[in-house]
């Protein structure tokens, strides 16, 4: 980031320059190392009170995936676009194998149709698939297709605009609370009630997670309020409390019976 400054040098201080950043001590570094006086901020909590965010814990793959597999089973091209979020590739392919063997005809549309990406109902993107089909992927993503279920690394990252994603799902947490916002961010960006889900798989190992990350997991308070907290803007008051996350809502709001876990 240093080597910004090299390049504001070039540019007339009479241009205008806008630069965008999540957090506060991030934005202030940025301010100082580009030598901007006085900027104007506008500071906007990424919370999306759209979300509701929820932890789980497995006993294992198969327990974790059972009412994805019967949701897929019975809605087929009906069910909510779902992005599966692996922390690393062998869980990926473990997952995707996994689901391919329990829809097994069924793995496409119309079923028995060849297994070629444009039938299939859930997906694969990681930094190892072939970039034809990544391109498909992002393609059959962001307009009306058969593709339901995408298993991915990180590699399906920022940039990619999936207007109508209701599910987000992390299998294990990612290493820090930012990964974790923005990753959980890409669901529900069409206004519509969304579900973002942590699994806490027992056979699947942790990978490095910082403090912050932890007490995300163990606290016991509104998991909102966890996420959100130290970002400018955010207004703890939820206005439905059921649909905040589970710790809020007590297990007791039958509006949560709408996802498919």
């Amino acid at each position: 980031m240093q080597r910004i400054v090299e390049v504001r040098s070039l540019i007339p201080p009479s241009v205008h320059m806008m630069c965008l950043t999540a957090t506060k001590s991030l934005r202030e570094e940025v301010i100082a190392i580009l030598g901007m006086k006085s900027p104007e901020v506008i500071a906007v909590s990424p919370s999306k009170l759209n979300i509701t965010f929820m932890i789980k814990k497995f006993d294992n793959i198969q327990e974790a995936f059972s009412p994805l597999v019967s949701g897929l089973l019975k809605q087929r091209g009906e069910f909510p676009r779902t992005i599966i979020y692996c922390q690393r590739l062998p869980e990926c392919g473990r997952i995707y194998r996994h689901l391919r063997y329990c829809l097994g005809k069924q793995f496409t549309e119309p079923v028995d149709a060849p297994d070629l990406p444009e039938f299939r109902l859930v997906d694969m993107f990681h930094s190892s698939v072939d970039v034809e089909i990544k391109e498909h992927i992002l393609k059959s993503f962001t307009k009306p297709s058969h593709l339901r279920v995408v298993i991915a690394t990180v590699a399906f990252g920022m940039g990619i605009d999936c207007n109508d994603v209701h599910q987000v799902f992390h299998v294990g947490p990612p290493e820090d609370i930012e990964c974790y916002i923005q990753e959980t961010g890409r669901a529900g960006r069409d206004g519509d009630k969304s579900l973002a889900l942590l699994m806490l798989i027992k056979e699947i190992r942790m990978i490095h997670i910082d403090p912050s990350m932890r007490n995300y997991i163990t606290s016991s308070t509104c998991r909102r309020d966890c996420l959100f907290q130290n970002f400018e803007g955010y207004n703890p008051i939820k206005s439905t409390p059921c649909l905040c996350c589970d710790v809020c809502s007590l297990g007791q709001c039958e509006e949560l019976q709408q996802f498919s876990i």
